[in-house]
């Protein structure tokens, strides 16, 4: 993983305005939290470290939080 692959993903997933800085906050939690615990963030943790409501993060990532910043972050939930 690295940012050409997130911005690749974005691309190809037709992310509305591409990655903003917000998308790459949620995707550096994500990839962070992954690194450290070795287990995906539930949607729960990571709409509160990153303050976002459940709109906001639905707005985000319009194909969902596993379809949209999982994927983009290059992670998988199982």
């Amino acid at each position: 993983w690295d940012e050409d692959f997130a911005v690749a993903k974005a691309l190809e997933m037709k992310l509305p305005g591409g990655l903003t800085k917000k998308h790459r906050e949620v995707i550096k939690y994500l990839r962070d939290s992954f690194k450290k615990d070795k287990v995906v963030p539930t949607f729960i943790e990571c709409c509160e470290a990153n303050g976002l409501g459940l709109e906001e993060i639905e707005s985000l990532f319009p194909d969902g939080y596993q379809r949209g910043a999982v994927k983009i972050a290059g992670l998988r939930v199982i």
